[in-house]
């Protein structure tokens, strides 16, 4: 059964220096409230700033030269679609963007219709010695698109798999479709909305992310129990590399050697394009309930989360946040949990009294319910704060203040030491340079065994400059985070950011076999050097 996807993006103007779309920016209200909330945490109002206009820019000329016939049509030049191309999203490619540095800017853009064009434009990239970065919709915050030095290349295009959104095939019996790698969240789901089913993977990033970034980053969703990572919705998917093509066929589940979806999901773009996968989907939810429970410390709340995880109640969601958390989301200084089921066909409102009594007997107490309709008007506060959370950043970073997320994952037993770990070496690097600084923090996800803590940290610079304040800052975290049984990264993929953590945790074996694998498929080193792997 073929279906149309459909565009949901509209006329909406991307921001080439900044999250998501130009329209979204913080409003001036918005704003106002965002600088009294720092003036209050920091001691002193920061003053915002905004981005080198795009007409400002000065980009390097293209070194793209005369084009083959066959790439003709799909390769996009202009300013802005370089500057689009150019940087994800993490705190040192929005400060250069912000800036209007885009010395290194990529040479082209290269937007491919179908696996024939990917593997024209690989060819192409083969035989010009150019480097290729694929561009799902640029939301990284790890490095995980660039920026590429150009004097380290001859060439560096990125390849946007934009135009890769057909959605081929649905089967509503066994509720499973393939799709096409650039449809972006939106329009994935629109597509499935009329048959009542879902992908039900929701990562912040959303609105301005891909179904082939998702696989290729191994991304989490925003549900917090259960099934959350994106493999283990991927019945089979079929990559593009220089090597020539991959497929892997969809079964229910096999026990036929080692499996490919799983090596590939998390490659990044270092092994070849991601063009299509076919996704295990479910049925929309009808029926939904949802409450805020407050606890008396975070020892507390954490040990009812594990309870709760346990029971199997099976919870669509359990996030713990932190004092802190609660208060810059607008729900005041409290440790919460914001507890929430669906089904498509069952009311689930006893399950949520069943929880709500487990969740008591540990010392939570539930907040007055606010809306009505079984929703709690917490959760929904909190879900508005969770979305429009980037656009804030945004503005921050516009206040010359740095701003950064730390999440992993760790056992029960491990977080209290984690966790220590973690704010002193927040609180060394601030001392060390004079600033000052707030941190919080909220559960993402909890498993039966442990759970993926994440934390904000907003600062000012103090006597450094901020990129270099930002580095210190990230390496004593990630060190923290591994040295006390913590993974490198949960959900936001290794990028460049994360390379060296990630390198010395998998070992010397595990540095061979994924050498291996990228020598295999990409020969030539053309595929997003520098991820993943030096």
């Amino acid at each position: 059964m073929a279906i149309e996807a459909v565009d949901t993006m509209g006329a909406a103007m991307r921001n080439h220096a900044g999250w998501g779309e130009v329209e979204g920016a913080l409003s001036a209200a918005e704003l106002e409230t965002l600088t009294s909330l720092l003036e209050a945490a920091l001691g002193g109002r920061p003053s915002y700033h905004h981005p080198v206009p795009l007409s400002s820019i000065e980009m390097p000329s293209s070194r793209l030269g005369r084009l083959p016939p066959a790439l003709a049509g799909m390769v996009d030049g202009d300013t802005f679609s370089r500057a689009l191309h150019s940087y994800g999203r993490s705190f040192p490619e929005l400060v250069r963007a912000r800036s209007g540095d885009f010395s290194d800017a990529v040479d082209g853009v290269l937007h491919p219709a179908d696996e024939t064009e990917v593997a024209e434009a690989l060819d192409f990239a083969a035989r010009a010695g150019a480097v290729v970065v694929p561009f799902g919709g640029g939301s990284s915050v790890v490095g995980g698109i660039g920026p590429l030095h150009r004097r380290d290349h001859p060439l560096v295009l990125a390849l946007d798999t934009g135009r890769l959104d057909t959605v081929a095939e649905l089967d509503p019996i066994s509720q499973t479709a393939r799709l096409g790698a650039g449809l972006l969240g939106p329009a994935l789901e629109a597509a499935l909305r009329p048959h009542g089913l879902t992908l039900r993977h929701f990562p912040q990033s959303f609105e301005f992310s891909s179904l082939g970034g998702w696989i290729a980053t191994r991304s989490g969703g925003h549900f917090a129990v259960g099934t959350t990572h994106i493999e283990d919705f991927v019945s089979a998917l079929t990559m593009v590399s220089p090597a020539g093509v991959l497929r892997t066929r969809p079964l229910p589940a096999s026990g036929a050697g080692p499996a490919l979806e799983r090596i590939l999901a998390g490659s990044e773009g270092a092994f070849g394009v991601i063009t299509e996968a076919t996704m295990k989907l479910a049925a929309r939810p009808v029926y939904r309930a949802s409450a805020s429970v407050v606890f008396p410390s975070m020892a507390a709340a954490l040990g009812a989360l594990a309870e709760l995880v346990r029971s199997r109640l099976n919870p669509a969601n359990c996030r713990v946040l932190d004092e802190s958390e609660s208060l810059r989301s607008g729900l005041g200084a409290k440790v919460r949990m914001l507890v929430a089921f669906e089904s498509p066909n069952t009311p689930v409102d006893a399950l949520l009294s069943a929880a709500l009594e487990l969740l008591g007997a540990e010392g939570g107490i539930k907040e007055a319910e606010e809306g009505g309709g079984g929703r709690s008007g917490a959760a929904d506060r909190w879900r508005s704060s969770f979305i429009r959370a980037p656009y804030f950043a945004d503005a921050i970073v516009g206040m010359g203040l740095v701003v950064e997320t730390f999440e992993t994952s760790v056992s029960y037993a491990g977080f209290p030491e984690l966790d220590e770990a973690a704010r002193r070496a927040i609180s060394r690097v601030e001392r060390a340079r004079g600033a000052r600084g707030f941190v919080s923090c909220r559960v993402t996800h909890a498993y039966s065994d442990g759970l993926a803590p994440y934390y904000t940290v907003i600062a000012s610079p103090g006597t450094a400059d901020p990129l270099a304040f930002w580095a210190e800052l990230k390496e004593a975290v990630t060190e923290a985070f591994v040295h006390h049984g913590g993974a490198v990264t949960h959900h936001h993929g290794v990028g460049r950011y994360h390379r060296p953590a990630f390198e010395e945790s998998i070992g010397e074996a595990g540095r061979a076999a994924l050498g291996a694998l990228r020598r295999h498929f990409d020969p030539q080193g053309l595929m997003n050097p520098g991820v993943l792997l030096g």
